[in-house]
């Protein structure tokens, strides 16, 4: 299936590049991913860490990281906070770039405000 994409939805700019924002592209769904953000708690410590990914598939991928196939994640209690819409995959990873280098505070606000 393929649909039309028009430039930036998300409105975030992590690089200093400037974005087209009117260019027009034809993309195919089997090549969209999204960025999600899981709770992840330490069952001994009861400490709580958020982990951000990329997924073609969000719901496969967090069937992954509960049983623990996912070394990042092994050994706790995961619970999926949110996820983005899909986009290119470049454009994933770009956001998921600037999510891991923002606070826990600023990553909850981001999903928050795109619900």
């Amino acid at each position: 299936m393929i649909f039309r994409y028009t430039g930036n939805v998300l409105g975030f700019q992590p690089s200093a590049k400037p974005k087209r924002t009117s260019t027009t592209q034809w993309i195919s769904l089997a090549n969209l991913y999204s960025v999600y953000i899981l709770q992840c708690t330490t069952e001994k410590t009861n400490r709580i860490t958020l982990h951000v990914g990329i997924a073609k598939d969000v719901s496969k991928r967090l069937k992954d990281h509960q049983n623990n196939k996912v070394k990042q994640t092994r050994g706790k209690q995961t619970i999926l906070i949110n996820h983005s819409e899909p986009m290119e995959h470049g454009e994933a990873l770009r956001l998921e770039y600037w999510l891991k280098k923002q606070n826990p505070e600023t990553k909850r606000k981001y999903f928050e405000n795109k619900t």
